[in-house]
């Protein structure tokens, strides 16, 4: 048996990035805007430095990305009052507008992705991958 576990994750995680991207395509968002927004909505007033960190990207590209969602209309910053050195990020009422759709679309997307499972595999499934996730975290943890 191959145990090449990344792999298959790295699988799944694209087909279903594959998936939102083609759903959300006609409203011209992708999967990681999508997700991008998720977490502002969680973190109203996050600082871009601090939504980088969460999402797990680099100075450069959260920076690029925020420009993008600014320009479509779905993200909007303002000066920190505390720090004026950084920005706090806002969801526009275009995003708030999104957001019962987007949690939809994720939604679907878990649900087709556990399709024919029992519920005590949903269980041992979505166990597992915790544990899995905090193997991850703690080894990122060593090297950072």
């Amino acid at each position: 048996m191959d145990k090449r576990i990344g792999k298959r994750i790295h699988y799944l995680a694209n087909q279903n990035r594959a998936y939102v991207n083609a759903i959300f395509k006609d409203e011209g968002l992708t999967h990681g805007e999508c997700n991008l927004l998720v977490e502002i909505y969680r973190n109203d007033g996050i600082s871009q430095e601090e939504l980088g960190k969460k999402l797990r990207i680099d100075k450069s590209a959260i920076t690029r990305v925020i420009k993008v969602m600014i320009e479509k209309g779905y993200v909007k910053k303002a000066i920190n009052q505390q720090d004026r050195r950084y920005h706090c990020l806002y969801l526009t009422d275009k995003a708030n507008n999104k957001l019962d759709y987007i949690f939809d679309v994720f939604h679907k997307s878990s649900d087709w992705l556990l399709d024919g499972l029992s519920e005590e595999d949903v269980i041992v499934v979505m166990r597992i991958l915790d544990e899995m996730c905090e193997n991850v975290r703690k080894k990122v943890e060593e090297i950072e």
